[in-house]
């Protein structure tokens, strides 16, 4: 388990076993909603089924987003994996790696839940309707990639900023007198986001400032190059981060349990 292959396989099992019992609790959750639907309105509440599945997706998606976030942090200081023979590099790849795996995996899944739960739509043409929503210049399937892209992106670039702040507290708080009290923990915490997202607002805004000087955004084709400077921008947010974050790692942080 000492190269990244190794640890890899061991990280998106235990990750991939997180995704499903979400998963498993997401649909018990729905079959009793469905359940008490069903008895309370009749079949006709059978309709309502998509609109619960795309609801619960949501909460689903903010649940494991934090889970996720959750083990992911606690590999950096676990001595079973930090006492690894294997580069801090190779080790914070392989765990987010893994992490953005099992996110994946989750959305693939809910993705066919989606597509069944959408059947009636498909059979009395809503879904056809909604499509007309979108003017007529629009390529959908474009548009489908750059959500997927921005939101996959944007989750990473999430899990990125956490990882940083959790080392650069652990950071500060060795070199605070009383800095393991939960007190100054939290003062800590908050000094620490607060300067974070101030400096990703800056610094993102600024940027967006000097692209977009006319402002206004008109057309779908525009909307498009914004979507994709989007993109680009938090991937580079993300190797950036990536960068600080596995010199903290080699340099300051140590495992704990």
């Amino acid at each position: 388990m000492s190269g990244l292959k190794g640890i890899s396989k061991n990280l998106i099992w235990e990750k991939c076993k997180l995704a499903n019992w979400i998963l498993v609790i997401d649909l018990l959750v729905m079959v009793v909603m469905a359940i008490i639907n069903l008895f309370m309105n009749g079949f006709s509440s059978l309709r309502e089924i998509p609109a619960m599945f795309f609801t619960s997706v949501v909460i689903v998606n903010f649940i494991s987003l934090i889970l996720l976030a959750r083990v992911n942090e606690r590999v950096w200081v676990s001595n079973n994996y930090r006492l690894i023979p294997i580069s801090e590099t190779k080790l914070y790849l392989g765990n987010l790696l893994t992490t953005i795996g099992a996110m994946i995996y989750l959305q693939i899944i809910e993705a066919i839940f989606a597509l069944i739960c959408s059947i009636p739509s498909f059979i009395n043409g809503s879904f056809s309707e909604s499509l007309g929503f979108f003017p007529s210049e629009t390529n959908v399937v474009e548009l489908a990639i750059q959500f997927i892209l921005v939101s996959l992106l944007g989750t990473i670039l999430l899990w990125c900023g956490i990882t940083l702040i959790h080392f650069v507290i652990n950071w500060i708080s060795g070199f605070l007198p009383f800095g393991k009290q939960k007190f100054v923990l939290f003062l800590v915490y908050l000094v620490v986001i607060l300067l974070v997202l101030w400096a990703f607002n800056y610094i993102t805004g600024n940027i967006l400032m000097i692209i977009y000087k006319n402002g206004l955004i008109n057309s779908m084709g525009e909307i498009s190059s914004a979507i994709w400077l989007t993109i680009g921008i938090e991937a580079v947010w993300i190797v950036c981060l990536s960068a600080i974050n596995i010199y903290l790692l080699k340099r300051w942080i140590e495992p704990i349990h």
